[in-house]
């Protein structure tokens, strides 16, 4: 009786599917999310994460790229206290 007990709570596990040991883990939430959908959801959403990165990129680019670089970074400068 013991070994069908085990059987079938091994059973659910399976079922139920990989459980993460960490509580409220995103990648884990996102993937059982993304495992009962279509792949071709899945594929939109790729791209479309996909873009939005590559649009952050670009902002962050133009950002910096009308910076100038301060002439002293890098040094270290010594003080003096009396």
């Amino acid at each position: 009786m013991a070994e069908k007990g085990n059987l079938r709570e091994a059973d659910a596990a399976e079922k139920s599917g990989p459980a993460c040991p960490v509580a409220f883990c995103p990648v884990c939430a996102v993937v059982s999310a993304l495992g009962e959908v279509r792949p071709e959801v899945t594929e939109h959403l790729l791209a479309a994460a996909r873009e939005t990165m590559m649009a952050f990129r670009s902002l962050l680019d133009a950002r910096l790229e009308g910076t100038e670089p301060h002439e002293d970074r890098g040094r270290v400068q010594r003080i003096e206290i009396a």
